[in-house]
């Protein structure tokens, strides 16, 4: 039984925090470190993490200053021991057989990358084996998965040999980066349609905040991601697209941020 390595970037998430780890910590697939990043968190998560460490030995906990979640990732990178990596952002929970079933999914497959479906979305009929040109086609798609880093399986050794890594200085995007960046170096993807992660979309924080910061970090971000999908099979006009939609959808976040802010004035 191949290892997992869970990485969990924490930061502010208190009111959720237990819910994911016990959700984590009762995986049906029993080979797993769960790595805790405690990203300089100011509220009661350091502690939290703590505790949680004294209940499962296989829960690693890293303290360290505040970076951003990028940071976190790699940081929780450097240190997984598994031969397979998933990312799970620490105010969202997990049904007890997404582990398994990601890894179930990939072994059978032998896939590069594990894909299942998560909560709040739509149900699609999609092939249980996917080459890379159609796995960029689901992480565009903005009505489909986009570049979602939580429900997916990873290759440790593929990250590794080619050094793959989130960029610290982006923050919008980072995850749709990656994927990009680890695709390059797959064949195939595997897809389960059964909705195994539960995605937590009370708040809009993520993509709200100083327009002109968030706007530079997509440009960033969006250099890198054409540079790398002009050398795949990617479908170009996916990425034009895509790159329109987030910086709509942005635009209309703060718009709506700033109209709640100034109610509350």
């Amino acid at each position: 039984m191949k290892k997992v390595s869970i990485i969990v970037p924490v930061y502010k998430t208190e009111k959720y925090l237990n819910n994911c780890i016990e959700s984590i910590i009762s995986q049906t697939y029993k080979n797993i470190e769960i790595i805790l990043i405690d990203d300089g968190s100011t509220d009661k998560c350091p502690q939290m993490c703590d505790e949680w460490a004294k209940k499962d030995n296989r829960v690693i906990v890293i303290h360290k200053e505040n970076g951003g979640v990028s940071s976190a990732r790699n940081t929780g990178i450097a240190s997984a021991t598994g031969d397979y990596i998933s990312f799970i952002d620490s105010d969202d929970y997990i049904n007890e057989n997404m582990i398994m079933e990601l890894v179930n999914s990939l072994e059978k497959n032998n896939a590069d990358i594990s894909i299942c479906n998560f909560y709040p979305n739509d149900d699609f009929n999609l092939d249980e084996v996917i080459n890379i040109k159609e796995f960029y086609n689901l992480i565009f798609n903005k009505k489909l998965y986009r570049g979602y880093l939580w429900n997916k399986l990873y290759k440790k050794s593929i990250i590794k040999q080619h050094k793959i890594k989130f960029d610290n200085n982006i923050h919008i995007c980072e995850d749709l980066l990656f994927n990009c960046q680890y695709a390059s170096y797959c064949q195939k993807a595997s897809y389960n349609n059964k909705k195994l992660y539960y995605y937590n979309d009370d708040s809009i924080s993520a993509l709200t905040g100083k327009l002109n910061e968030r706007y530079i970090s997509i440009l960033d971000a969006y250099e890198e991601i054409y540079r790398i999908c002009e050398k795949t099979d990617c479908d170009m006009n996916i990425v034009k697209i895509s790159y329109f939609k987030v910086i709509t959808d942005i635009i209309y976040r703060n718009h709506i941020s700033n109209n709640i802010y100034s109610m509350k004035k």
